[in-house]
């Protein structure tokens, strides 16, 4: 009974195709699968727009409404190949493009989505609606990546995270958020030419793009280039006059330039503008103690303790102050409570290079010097970089007398930065003169006495067959004399 009446239609059918014609019927039936579809009756929809296609195979809206109903009907492959269809038969189907392109997108397949909205805008180029979807998908593919790389550098995984945000960078490059965050990733991983380039791509896509600058400043202050430092902070405080951290900053940098006076004028007013601010009036004492105002800067440095007690290194630098002014017992009790705390912060976190160098320090300051080579030689074992704590190593040698392993400390710190310091040059010239002056001490010494009756003391240096290299005092400082062995009758060692 069920295939009679099959025929019957079928009869039906062919007989109005007769009498109606082919498009008629596609028309029909593409209505009457519109109308399954706006019942979310999709596979009936399907089902009709299949048979208007038999009438009409050619006409892009079909193959849209067709390719509409596949997608909601779960079946998105199908869907792709009719959307393609219709973008065959006409390429100014705005919706093929946008309907590829979710679909594309709902893959994570961004390539192909943002390839098909480009064929969509060479044969659209007017339409802003193409425009904006090709921004839209640039955004959500570098929003992706960036979330990504920043979730994998919180984990500690920084070539992932690198990975992902240069990826995000390319997904967007107009974009000057994820070129900063690509930038710090770089600058956490010590590629401060990487990170430099970024944050300057970031602030030429945005100039007021405040955080650019302050890490930028923060590299070039890394990096002992004070000059250029100063000038990427000032060009950031001109657009935040209310920021005391620039104010800081910059006065840090005069200070390591060793332009005492114009480094406490930039500190000055940050206080006056922010007073409780503690960063800055520590970078204030340590002007006050570098520039030889000691009772200055003891008064801040106490301002300070009265603020926070356990604040980074502030004992020690009281301390070295009261010891300069021979104040012993009292510099022996502030290198006490800088140990104090150092050892609770260890606690906390014992692989903290900072505090390892702050412990060393106070180590040294109360003459225990083993333990205090071996706190800083852990720290530059976690930082092998680390400029302070090379310095630390240094002053730690001195108090020992070792003036070799000083000054192989000291050029150390010196390679570690392109700024020439005054006072590491300075202290360089010092453990210099004082190893030699030691080994002259420790060298024994001879007299040479000579065929013309004459005799010179000194160390020998240097001798072979022909000729004896002789170290001798001259005034304050010591000379060298070669002497040929024919003007040489003998050498006798004084302690022999």
């Amino acid at each position: 009974m069920k295939n009679a009446v099959r025929i019957a239609v079928l009869l039906i059918l062919l007989a109005a195709t007769v009498f109606v014609g082919k498009s008629k019927l596609g028309v029909f039936f593409y209505n009457q699968g519109i109308n399954y579809y706006d019942k979310l009756e999709y596979k009936k929809a399907i089902e009709s727009f299949n048979n208007s296609l038999k009438f009409a195979p050619n006409v892009a809206q079909v193959h849209c409404s067709l390719a509409n109903a596949y997608f909601d009907d779960k079946s998105e492959d199908r869907a792709i190949d009719e959307y393609k269809k219709t973008l065959q038969l006409d390429d100014h189907f705005v919706d093929g493009y946008k309907m590829l392109a979710h679909i594309y997108l709902s893959k994570g397949l961004y390539n192909e989505a943002t390839d098909i909205l480009r064929k969509g805008e060479n044969a659209l180029p007017n339409n802003q609606e193409i425009k904006s979807l090709i921004g839209d998908i640039s955004f959500e593919r570098m929003a992706e990546f960036l979330n990504s790389g920043v979730d994998a550098f919180s984990k500690g995984d920084k070539d992932l995270a690198l990975g992902l945000l240069q990826k995000a960078v390319e997904a967007k490059p107009d974009y000057a958020f994820s070129r900063y965050t690509l930038a710090y990733i770089y600058y956490a991983d010590n590629k401060y030419d990487q990170a430099i380039s970024q944050l300057e791509s970031a602030i030429h896509i945005d100039s007021r793009f405040i955080m650019a600058y302050k890490l930028l400043g923060d590299i070039y202050f890394e990096k002992k280039e004070f000059a250029r430092a100063i000038e990427i902070y000032e060009a950031a405080f001109y657009l935040d006059v209310n920021d005391s951290g620039l104010l800081n900053n910059i006065g840090l940098c005069y200070m390591n330039l060793e332009e005492y006076d114009v480094a406490a004028r930039f500190l000055m007013r940050g206080i006056t503008r922010d007073p409780g601010n503690i960063n800055l009036r520590y970078s204030l004492a340590s002007v006050y103690r570098d520039s030889a105002r000691l009772d200055d800067a003891v008064k801040e440095y106490l301002n300070i303790i009265d603020a926070i007690a356990d604040y980074p290194h502030v004992h020690n630098d009281l301390a070295s102050i009261y010891k300069m002014q021979g104040r012993k017992d009292e510099a022996f009790k502030e290198y006490r409570k800088e140990l104090e705390y150092c050892q609770n912060k260890l606690n906390r976190d014992p692989n903290n290079p900072y505090v390892l160098n702050d412990l060393a320090d106070a180590y040294n300051g109360l003459g225990e010097y083993e333990k205090a080579k071996e706190a800083v030689d852990k720290a530059l074992l976690i930082k092998p970089d680390f400029y302070q704590a090379y310095l630390t190593r240094a002053a730690i040698y001195k108090e020992m007398g070792d003036f070799s392993q000083e000054v192989e400390a000291l050029e150390k710190a010196k390679s570690l930065t392109p700024q020439k310091y005054f006072y590491v040059e300075k202290a360089i010239g010092r453990a210099k003169e004082s190893l030699k002056n030691n080994m002259i001490k420790m060298s024994p010494f001879s007299t040479v006495y000579l065929k013309n009756g004459r005799y010179i003391k000194g160390v020998i240096r240097q001798e072979d067959k022909d000729a004896l290299v002789l170290e001798v005092n001259v005034g304050s400082g010591t000379g060298v004399i070669s002497l040929s062995r024919s003007d040489v009758e003998r050498v006798v060692d004084d302690d022999k």
